[in-house]
């Protein structure tokens, strides 16, 4: 991995360790974490704070989708797609599930069957506000790199939640060699800086 990403990743490991020492109960800190330790190579260790994490909220939508994100760092995508199955039936209105179980379903191998249940998702939730961030993880998994590109790129200027979790969602890993990643992740980077420095103005 280059040096640049290891700076990265050590910059928000620091981040991550102080925000989980101010608040030890705060899931959304452990659910970093645990991003962070997948695409550290971490397995163990990401484990172990899904566990925590499932200590304080075991019935959690984000507990449980974490552990099919294990699941997929271990190669295991069916194993994962099952579990996205079971969450989309206990939260059958919640549309990232069921683009978390069509970017499963592509990693193993059903881009027919992904393409088709993101198309009938986006049609039955065409109302919703979708994260394009969320889009993106589909694009990557079905291999379509100027689709995620565009789609993190909508995630930035829209700012969407979730793109905070860029530089260390392993979803992403297969963009890291592209020349394009770089400058998206430095975007973000002078974006959140232009924000605090608004806010402390």
């Amino acid at each position: 991995m280059h040096l640049y990403w290891h700076g990265a990743f050590d910059a928000t490991e620091r981040e991550l360790i102080v925000a989980r020492r101010l608040d030890p109960l705060y899931v959304n800190s452990r659910a970093h974490m645990i991003n962070l330790r997948i695409v550290q190579g971490r397995i163990d260790e990401a484990e172990a704070e899904l566990a925590a994490m499932r200590d304080i909220a075991p019935a959690s939508l984000a507990a449980n989708g974490l552990a099919a994100v294990l699941l997929l760092a271990r190669g295991d995508a069916r194993a994962a797609g099952e579990i996205y199955e079971s969450l989309c039936t206990l939260h059958s209105d919640h549309p990232g599930c069921f683009l978390a179980l069509a970017a499963a379903r592509a990693a193993a191998g059903d881009l027919a069957g992904a393409d088709a249940l993101t198309a009938e998702t986006l049609e039955r939730f065409s109302d919703r506000v979708i994260s394009p961030y969320v889009l993106a993880i589909v694009a990557t998994r079905t291999k379509r790199s100027d689709a995620a590109f565009a789609f993190l790129r909508r995630a930035i200027d829209e700012r969407d939640p979730s793109v905070l979790e860029l530089t260390f969602d392993i979803s992403f890993a297969n963009l890291h060699d592209d020349p394009r990643w770089p400058t998206l992740v430095d975007l973000l980077r002078s974006r959140r800086l232009r924000r605090r420095g608004t806010a402390t103005a």
